[in-house]
């Protein structure tokens, strides 16, 4: 059974500004980057050559560019920095957000990488966006000769995820999110609290939405007044958190603030969060645009597939099986916490 969530005539476009922005944006990658890897309309049949490649590199740096700027002079109008985005330079470690961009994107990252690659992004991103503060802890090293040794390490945390609900999107969304309510838990000392969602976008519609309700479960009293954390691993238009913060507002509940987390969202999906919502809106990568079918570009494909094949259902028992007993003994904790909210019967081989 669907339910309709949103209707594309409900969305506020982007203003003049940011047409102008997105316009010129289309018209180099349209123009100028398609002639290069697509000359005459087909796709370039040999490796770009060393020529090539640097003005591709030229080309993607000047996107970047404008991508940035539109940013900045977003988060000052908004005076929060509400729309936050992980730039290699202001990560010590920016090899390595390279490198897992680079994992994500490849054609050639096989299933297994690319859940790591996942993985690994997702923790990136989360101690960006909420390590904020830093308090001593404890721990105890494997030599207890002459006598147990002790050290003192410094550990990053955020008091605002003291009071959370993790919203998981079905399909792709049930990896980061077990990977963001395992990382939430680390940081409190407590299994956060789960909603599941299965938005879904109407193919006649880029922004129209509805939600299959046989794999919907949530309660007012787990989402009303929490931070409500939402890992969606793409933001292309904005269409899935517009709908669910449409059925929250018909459902009467009231988070206490929202905060989605994209790996890749789309400058357009970004425009449209700032003009439809109030939300906080955390990116591993901004990309500049969509295609036709709404696919962000340069993107990473379809995160779903990718991350759980092409025919796994929506189900929790489905999903679990895919990633396997591993993944599924390494966040127990979270897998208990997510069969508790829809009171399935957990199969007993699952671990």
């Amino acid at each position: 059974m669907e339910r309709v969530l949103l209707w594309e005539k409900d969305i506020k476009r982007p203003n003049t500004e940011q047409q102008k922005v997105v316009g010129g944006i289309n018209h180099v990658f349209y123009g100028e980057r398609k002639q290069l890897l697509a000359p005459d309309g087909k796709p370039l049949e040999r490796p770009l050559n060393e020529d090539e490649t640097r003005r591709l590199a030229e080309i993607d740096r000047g996107l970047d560019y404008r991508v940035e700027s539109a940013m900045n002079r977003l988060n000052g109008i908004e005076r929060g920095g509400r729309f936050f985005t992980l730039r290699p330079r202001f990560v010590a470690q920016h090899g390595q957000v390279d490198e897992t961009l680079t994992a994500l994107r490849d054609t050639n990252t096989d299933t297994c990488l690319f859940r790591e690659a996942v993985r690994d992004a997702y923790i990136q991103l989360l101690a960006a966006a909420f390590s904020n503060k830093y308090r001593d802890k404890v721990i105890q090293t494997p030599v207890d000769r002459p006598y147990q040794q002790s050290v003192v390490t410094r550990e990053a945390y955020s008091p605002d995820l003291e009071n959370t609900c993790i919203g998981v999107f079905l399909r792709a969304g049930i990896l980061p999110a077990v990977v963001t309510g395992d990382w939430v838990q680390r940081q409190t000392g407590r299994t956060p609290e789960y909603a599941i969602f299965r938005p879904k976008r109407k193919e006649e519609g880029g922004l129209h939405h509805v939600s299959e309700e046989e794999h919907t479960f949530y309660t007012k009293e787990t989402i009303e007044g929490k931070h409500f954390v939402i890992p969606e691993i793409m933001c292309a238009t904005g269409g899935s958190l517009f709908a669910i913060e449409g059925l929250l507002r018909e459902e009467g509940i009231t988070p206490a603030k929202i905060t989605m987390l994209a790996l890749i969202s789309a400058l357009p999906g970004v425009y449209n969060v700032a003009n439809n919502s109030e939300a906080r809106l955390a990116s591993f990568r901004i990309d500049p645009t969509l295609n036709d079918d709404f696919f962000i570009m340069p993107g990473l494909g379809d995160a779903g597939d990718r991350l759980v094949g092409k025919k796994t259902p929506a189900d929790l028992c489905s999903l679990f099986r895919v990633l396997g007993k591993e993944f599924c003994r390494r966040y127990k904790d979270q897998v208990h916490a997510l069969y508790s909210v829809t009171r399935e019967t957990m199969p007993s081989d699952i671990f």
